[in-house]
C-alpha cells in the first residue's frame, strides 16, 4: 500500500486525511501525540470505509503507519543526505489543502516549512554545476509549483557560489515574483538569498534593507540561519555570524552553510 500526498491531495476523507499524513511524517507516534493534532476517533472513523485504514496500525500506546508513502520516503532521503533521491520525490505536501483542525494545519504548514528549508539546505552539498543543470532542467516544464520555486532558490543559491551576484538577482526576482503571483508573502530563505545577491553585486544600501526585512520574516530555523547569515555579510555583526553558526549546527548543516 503506497500513498502519494506530494504534488497532489488524494480523495480521502477529513480527518482521516490528516491522521495519514500526520503518520506517514512521523512514522510512529504516542496516541496522545497523535491527539493533540488530529482528532483521532473521528479520523478512525473517517478511515473505517476506506481501503487506507488498513495502514494504520496499533502498537501497544503507538500508531503507526505500516504501507509506504512518498512523504516518509522524502523525509528519509533528506536525512540521509540521499539529494538526487530527494529532488525525485520532491513537491507540495497536499497541495491546495487547509484542514479544518487548527492543531494540524499549525503542523502542516511547520512541515512544509521543513521540507522546504531541507530541500534547500541539502542542495548545498552539490556542485554548483550540478545544481545550475538540474535546476535549468526543471524549469523548462515545472511539475509542481513548489518544484518551480524551488528550483529557483537553488538556481540562485548556486550562482552566489559562484559569485555572479548581478544573475542571482535576476533569478531570484522571479522567485519573489512567483511568491508573489501566488498570493503569499517573500520568504525569509528568498529575502535572505536575495541580499547577499545585492553585496555581492556591489548594491550595499540594498542589500542591506533586503537583509533586514529576510530577519523580521525569519519564522523557521533555516530561514533565521540564512537571514543572520545574510546581516552579518552586510553589516559586519559578529554576533549575526555566530548566531547562525549555531542555528546550522542545530540543523546538522553546518559543515554545507559554513
Amino acid at each position: 500500500m503506497h500513498l502519494r500526498l506530494l504534488g497532489q491531495t488524494p480523495a480521502i476523507p477529513s480527518p482521516g486525511l490528516e491522521l495519514l499524513a500526520y503518520l506517514c511524517a512521523r512514522g510512529e507516534a504516542l496516541r496522545e501525540e497523535v491527539r493533540s493534532v488530529v482528532p483521532l476517533g473521528a479520523a478512525l472513523q473517517a478511515l473505517h470505509a476506506t481501503p487506507w485504514g488498513e495502514g494504520v496500525v496499533a502498537r501497544g500506546e503507538s500508531f503507526a503507519w505500516a504501507g509506504e508513502s512518498d512523504l516518509g520516503s522524502l523525509r528519509r532521503a533528506l536525512r540521509g543526505r540521499r539529494w538526487l533521491e530527494a529532488w525525485g520525490l520532491y513537491g507540495t505536501l497536499l497541495p491546495g489543502f487547509r484542514s479544518g483542525h487548527a492543531a494540524f494545519q499549525t503542523w502542516l504548514e511547520a512541515e512544509r516549512a521543513w521540507l522546504h528549508s531541507a530541500m534547500h539546505g541539502l542542495s548545498l552539498a552539490l556542485p554548483a554545476e550540478e545544481v545550475l543543470r538540474l535546476s535549468e532542467a526543471e524549469l523548462k516544464a515545472p511539475s509542481d509549483k513548489e518544484r518551480a520555486l524551488m528550483a529557483l532558490l537553488m538556481q540562485g543559491q548556486a550562482l552566489l557560489r559562484q559569485e555572479k551576484g548581478k544573475e542571482a538577482v535576476l533569478v531570484l526576482g522571479q522567485a519573489l515574483g512567483m511568491q508573489e503571483f501566488g498570493g503569499g508573502e517573500f520568504s525569509a530563505l528568498s529575502l535572505a538569498l536575495l541580499a547577499e545577491a545585492h553585496w555581492q553585486w556591489g548594491k550595499g544600501p540594498k542589500a542591506r534593507q533586503t537583509a533586514e526585512k529576510a530577519l523580521q520574516r525569519a519564522a523557521d530555523a533555516y530561514g533565521q540561519a540564512r537571514a543572520y547569515r545574510a546581516w552579518h555579510l552586510v553589516s559586519g555583526d559578529a554576533g549575526a555570524l555566530e548566531q547562525a553558526r549555531r542555528l546550522a549546527e542545530g540543523l546538522g548543516i553546518a559543515d554545507l552553510l559554513g
